[in-house]
């Protein structure tokens, strides 16, 4: 029967319409409405579609920002794993352009991220970041925190957006804890994980563009989770083997020790394809470190996590890999480490860095290590600061200071750490202009090289000060790891070293390398040769007490069978006068170099962490509890502002805003001392110091709200509050 009237034209309207909304469910890929009611094999289709772009842009987006290529593998990998995730989620959400978002969300990180990191640290991201991300926001001030922390906060709202389903299909959300466990499970059923052990010959990086972020995070999180942390007795027995502890004895002459760490101190005049219009070091340093033979000590790291290479020269270990720092795992044992046992025979041990105590857990880890004294930054006097770090001349010489008025009873270990070449190498150039040309222009180079020259010289002025003063001390001055150059161009990369974020073989050597200059009291400069960093600790023992004084474990550590560098989670060993990267083909020099390592491993474990067998075999124990008082002379909040603004604002409207949209104040300042915070009546902010000028940034101030004036104050811990102004808003 035909349809007729009004009933039938409405009939064939609406069998029109669902025709047409047929046809435009079917084009999903360019009609919205489609989009909107996509399902089935269809949502996974558009979300793997989803997933490939959105992995092909993260994946070029970090070749675009440090040279850092994925292979084919890798790319495909990543866009698997992502289509998952995403049709699992839209699944769970029903929102189409929040999953999309978590998508891009997750690429940055996983995909981005990773070639980030791996090209300016060496290492790409792991589970063991964790902790160490958040210390290394606190080296970072102005444009790059925020940049930093509104990245992050970025990405944090992407994803809770992009994950929240509503409360009603809350529950749903357990799908997600069980793909990634499926995907942890695989990983360990198969071993996937055993490919990041170091001594295979495939560097982290390699697997990386191998692999994929995804599948190389949680081959990573299975490799953090089998490690064992805790050692057991036997394997600790089978650790020591034949080895005896060193018995140290009562000193006749010890001598003082000045042990100093300069951040980043490397040789950049040996980077091929780059010429400086004069040498970045001092010459008197250069001439020294020539005098000594060149010498030079493998470090455990690169570009940062300076703990790891302190623990080593402290406690004569090597530190922990993959990502981890040993001070900041935390520290359960007091150790005997070079402070400890110099302690023990009537040494005053005393560490000195003019930053926060609190960070990389030196507060603790210190004390752990056995320094009597610890001088941070409450301990100084923040007179001429590079950046948000106090200049190295007026770090090293408010030390010698305190080393001058030391009683002449006792003979003292001092442990210095500087700052002024540290990340992002920024200097006062009112003070301190450049004086280093680098060819081709590269601005990180150009940078480090200025910073180098003048925390060099005044190296150079401390030392001969503490020569002419105490001729017979022992100086030791090294660098804790090579330098983070930036990306475009790469240093690294044009010399030859690294190529697209991957370091190179014959580059793992030279980039873990660093000076070590030795001034063995009135015989001057000692040659030292090559050894890992670890290496040292017991060596300066042994010269500062004429061997009366050794680590336990000293005979373990230099035995010359078990020389060997982990290294961007890579072995080196010696070879032939130098030292090279094992490959996958075993020799008998790296089965040796694998053995010797997890032995260290297995003595290092059980000391810091474990029970301290080898202590109890040898029968050797700590004497009581170390104790350390942390000096805070110049303690105290000081916050002398000259000049400050703006000092008027409308109601409602940002102040000084900033490119996050953040409101800001600024000011200028004659002196800082401590760590202000500042506050508007009672909303706070932290206050970023930078050569004579300060900011401090609200992300939402409700101040600017109110008519009326508002309180400027600033605070140190738990002092009181100092008012120094007031802030108008006014009516619009």
């Amino acid at each position: 029967m035909k349809p007729s009237g009004a009933l039938g034209f409405r009939t064939i309207i609406d069998a029109r319409r669902a025709r047409s909304g047929r046809l435009k469910q079917g084009n999903v890929l360019t009609s919205w409405s489609g989009f909107k009611n996509v399902n089935g094999w269809r949502q996974v289709l558009v979300f793997s579609a989803v997933a490939v772009i959105v992995v092909l842009l993260a994946a070029f987006a970090a070749r675009l920002a440090v040279g850092f290529s994925y292979g084919p593998a890798a790319l495909l990998l990543d866009s698997l794993l992502l289509a998952a995730i995403l049709t699992v989620v839209r699944w769970i959400t029903k929102r189409n352009v929040a999953t999309c978002a978590l998508g891009v969300a997750l690429a940055a990180f996983f995909i981005t991220g990773n070639g980030i990191k791996s090209v300016l640290l060496g290492m790409p991201l792991g589970i063991a970041d964790m902790k160490p991300a958040l210390a290394l926001l606190g080296v970072l001030e102005g444009g790059r925190l925020a940049a930093a922390i509104g990245g992050f906060a970025l990405l944090l709202c992407l994803v809770v957006w992009g994950l929240w389903p509503g409360w009603r299909r809350l529950i749903w959300l357990v799908l997600l804890p069980l793909l990634g466990l499926s995907i942890l499970g695989a990983v360990w059923l198969t071993n996937g994980d055993a490919v990041l052990a170091g001594g295979t010959g495939t560097s982290r990086v390699d697997v990386l563009k191998q692999r994929g972020g995804f599948l190389y995070l949680a081959s990573d999180a299975v490799r953090y989770i089998r490690n064992e942390k805790v050692p057991s007795r036997s394997s600790v027995a089978h650790a020591l083997g034949s080895v005896k502890a060193r018995v140290s004895s009562a000193p006749a002459n010890p001598r003082n020790v000045h042990l100093i760490l300069m951040e980043s101190f490397w040789d950049v005049t040996t980077l091929d394809g780059f010429k400086m219009s004069a040498d970045p070091w001092d010459p008197r340093i250069r001439e020294w470190w020539i005098a000594g033979g060149r010498s030079g000590v493998l470090s455990p790291v690169f570009g940062g996590a300076t703990a790891n290479a302190e623990f080593e020269v402290l406690c004569g270990l090597p530190a922990t890999g993959g990502g981890r720092v040993v001070f900041s795992e935390g520290i359960t044992n007091d150790l005997p480490c070079l402070p400890a046992v110099l302690r023990q025979f009537g040494y005053l041990t005393m560490a000195s860095h003019p930053y926060k105590k609190a960070f990389w857990n030196r507060d603790t880890a210190y004390a752990k290590v056995g320094f009597e004294q610890y001088l941070p930054d409450q301990a100084f006097e923040m007179d001429d600061r590079d950046g948000m770090f106090l200049n190295d001349r007026s770090t090293l010489f408010q030390s010698l200071g305190r080393v001058n008025l030391l009683k002449k009873d006792r003979p003292y270990l001092s442990y210095i750490v500087s700052l002024s070449s540290h990340y992002p190498y920024e200097r006062d150039r009112t003070k301190r202009p450049d004086r280093i040309v680098v060819t081709p222009a590269t601005t990180a180079l150009a940078n480090y090289a200025n910073a180098v020259s003048y925390s060099t010289e005044a190296l150079a002025d401390y030392i001969e000060a503490l020569r002419e003063a105490d001729p017979d001390a022992l100086i030791v001055l090294f660098g804790d790891h090579a330098p983070v150059l930036d990306s475009s161009p790469d240093p690294y990369e044009i010399a030859g070293l690294r190529k697209g974020g991957a370091t190179l073989p014959n580059g793992f050597a030279r980039l873990s390398l660093t000076p070590l200059i030795v001034i063995d009291g009135r015989n001057g400069p000692k040659a030292m040769g090559t050894q890992p960093l670890y290496e040292l600790a017991p060596k300066i023992s042994e010269m500062a007490t004429a061997g009366a004084v050794s680590l336990p474990y000293a005979d373990l550590v230099l035995h010359p069978e078990v020389r060997t560098r982990n290294f961007l989670a890579s072995l080196l060993v010696p070879d032939k006068g130098g030292w090279r990267m094992c490959g996958r083909d075993d020799d008998a020099s790296c089965e040796a170099g694998r053995g010797s390592r997890n032995d260290l491993r297995a003595l290092r474990d059980d000391l810091v962490w474990g029970k301290q067998h080898a202590l109890q075999i040898w029968g050797t124990l700590l004497v009581g509890k170390h104790g350390m008082t942390i000096n805070r002379d110049h303690y105290g909040c000081v916050f002398d502002v000259e000049a400050w603004g703006p000092q008027t604002g409308g109601k409602g409207k940002a102040m000084n805003q900033q490119a996050s949209g953040n409101s800001a104040l600024w000011f200028k300042v004659r002196r800082v001392r401590g760590d202000p915070v500042l506050f508007v009546d009672d909303e706070r902010a932290e206050i970023v110091v930078a050569n004579g000028s300060a900011s401090a940034s609200f992300t939402s101030p409700q101040f600017i709200h109110t008519e009326g004036e508002h309180r400027i104050s600033y605070q140190c811990e738990d002092e009181e509050r100092v008012s120094f102004g007031k802030l108008k808003i006014a009516p619009n």
